[in-house]
């Protein structure tokens, strides 16, 4: 019996390190276009966005990063197709006040975020913008960071996430994951 009880227990503690992963990062590169730093218990999944490029989690820790890359020319048309070139410039700036308005517009958030706080950065020699928040989503507390980053000819929405809860333990993971954004 006691025996059982040590396999028992080794097999628990084998299930909950395969489950965790590697915390290594490994480099993710995506069509050639850009590359990331992402931990190596975070796998790949369809399942979070339908339009991203990328899409990483780890559902055991709440974890999540996905990015979402959208051609400027694309964006240009978008704002002519819905007359909007009056309200946005045709231009990163316009870009990010689009998104930052558009977030700010949706959802309950349990953090004021203004507008006038978003970060203006670089990563890797490209502009950026980045702005983080807590909000309730579908009854959850979810932390998340978004950088808005402008490439040659796109514009990259790195967004990742976890729980309100799990904030503290993953800001600065989350952090690294998006201040690896390079582009090819």
């Amino acid at each position: 019996m006691k025996n059982f009880i040590y396999i028992l227990l080794f097999c628990c503690l084998l299930c909950v390190a395969y489950a965790c992963g590697s915390s290594e990062s490994r480099e993710v590169v995506v069509d050639g276009r850009y590359k990331m730093m992402i931990p190596g218990n975070m796998k790949p999944t369809n399942a979070l966005n339908d339009g991203a490029s990328l899409q990483y989690q780890n559902r055991l820790q709440e974890l999540y990063i996905i990015v979402i890359d959208n051609a400027k020319e694309e964006f240009m048309n978008d704002l002519v197709d819905n007359d909007l070139l009056d309200i946005y410039p045709a231009s990163f700036e316009g870009y990010c006040d689009l998104l930052s308005d558009h977030e700010n517009n949706s959802g309950v958030f349990l953090e004021q975020q203004d507008k006038h706080l978003l970060t203006r950065e670089t990563i890797h020699n490209l502009p950026a913008t980045t702005f983080e928040n807590v909000r309730r989503i579908e009854k959850m507390d979810i932390y998340y960071k978004i950088a808005l980053i402008e490439g040659k000819e796109h514009y990259y929405n790195v967004v990742a996430w976890t729980l309100a809860s799990r904030k503290k333990r993953f800001e600065k993971t989350i952090a690294t994951m998006i201040a690896s954004f390079k582009e090819n």
